[in-house]
């Protein structure tokens, strides 16, 4: 159960944090039409300007008419942007392909309209008009709710209240500011999306980390409880140092802590406090005015939270109670874990996939061998510490 729960967190983690790589911008009022970011990306080309980010526009429009060619209609949210959808969506598709950037006569449309509209996924080719604009489906998207995701036109001049900025080199808050300094694209409201999926990615570590510290802990404990016995310590020592190595290896592979979080100076100790009182600041302002992304965003960072609690509390449980004594079990418990990971790969492999690490994949198995040999180990001391005559 804890990891069937875990896989279940990371998942939800995971597919979150594909959509958080870039920084979000927002206007109040106004924003940012495709023809002005083309026209301002042209002079920025011509200075020969370095780091320029992939930039994404986009509008969330709520119960719109949409129409297919035979006249039957639906009432459903279109998402319509300028740029990569995969900045903003990480969709699973059934047939075909989201529409590239500035394909303003294409779109893509989840299963669930479909199913409105056509009665299927089989909806390629068909038409689907939108305003006085028609589009032909290139793309079905897994999704029960009806949503049309669409392309504006290079020339158009529609404003766009929102703004994603991807960089390259995985830059976060700072360079979004310092790039939209040189535009005059006003001053909007930036969120830290790198961050917050930074915050995700920590979320789904948790349980590697209570094993891990766990079994350091027993690890180290027994070696204290030795210390009167020196052979015994000679032996137990160069085994508890390889797993104790392992162990430490399993928990390093953790996401690296991003440039937001480290202070430039060592003494600066409001730093840490300061940013997370910004940071709350941030996302209370952002939330004041939601989109439809950020609502998502939202719901995929408690489902995660309540899916590595509920591990939490599992873990809690096993490591406490739970002992594997004989070899044969802890053989079986190491390939039933292996067997669960397997499992959940497999089950999340239609809607995204799973993406399992050699820590998840090692670190239960890890964790069940020490424990067996620690038991042998306490089995065999104690044996020895009986007296002849009850010895069975």
């Amino acid at each position: 159960m804890a990891l069937l729960f875990w896989c279940a967190g990371a998942f939800t983690a995971q597919r979150a944090q594909d959509t958080l790589h870039s920084v979000a911008a927002r206007w109040a009022a106004g924003g940012v039409s495709p023809a002005q970011l083309e026209a301002r990306l042209d002079i920025f080309r011509e200075d020969r300007m370095q780091s320029i980010p992939g930039l994404t526009l986009w509008a969330q429009h709520a119960a719109q008419a949409l129409t297919d060619g035979d006249a039957k209609s639906v009432r459903a949210p279109v998402l319509e942007l300028y740029g990569s959808v995969d900045d903003l969506r990480a969709d699973t598709y059934l047939s075909g392909s989201a529409p590239a950037k500035g394909s303003a006569k294409t779109c893509a449309v989840s299963e669930g309209m479909a199913f409105a509209l056509w009665g299927g996924t089989n909806a390629l080719g068909q038409s689907l008009t939108w305003g006085e604009q028609e589009y032909a489906v290139q793309g079905v998207f897994r999704g029960g709710d009806s949503l049309a995701v669409v392309q504006a036109a290079p020339e158009s001049k529609t404003l766009f209240p929102n703004m994603r900025l991807r960089f390259s080199g995985g830059g976060g808050r700072q360079a979004a500011e310092e790039f939209l300094a040189r535009t005059d694209f006003g001053s909007p409201q930036l969120l830290n999306m790198p961050l917050l999926g930074w915050a995700f990615d920590l979320l789904a570590f948790l349980p590697m980390l209570l094993i891990g510290l766990w079994l350091l802990a027993r690890l180290v404990v027994h070696g204290v409880k030795l210390r009167g016995q020196p052979k015994k310590l000679l032996y137990y020592v160069p085994a508890a140092i390889v797993a104790a190595g392992i162990d430490i290896f399993l928990l390093s592979r953790m996401e690296r802590v991003p440039a937001a979080l480290i202070p430039s100076r060592w003494s600066d100790f409001d730093y840490w406090s300061t940013l997370a009182s910004n940071l709350a600041d941030r996302v209370k302002a952002w939330l004041s005015m939601p989109q439809a992304g950020d609502i998502t965003a939202l719901f995929a960072l408690i489902g995660t939270a309540v899916l590595v609690f509920a591990c939490l509390l599992c873990l809690a449980v096993l490591l406490s109670r739970a002992r594997v004594r004989k070899p044969l079990h802890a053989l079986l418990a190491c390939g039933g874990s292996a067997v669960a990971m397997f499992l959940a790969a497999a089950y999340y492999a239609g809607r995204g996939g799973l993406r399992i690490g050699p820590a998840m994949w090692l670190m239960p198995c890890l964790w069940i061998a020490a424990d067996c040999a620690l038991n042998r180990w306490k089995g065999g001391a104690a044996l020895e510490a009986k007296p002849l005559g009850t010895q069975t």
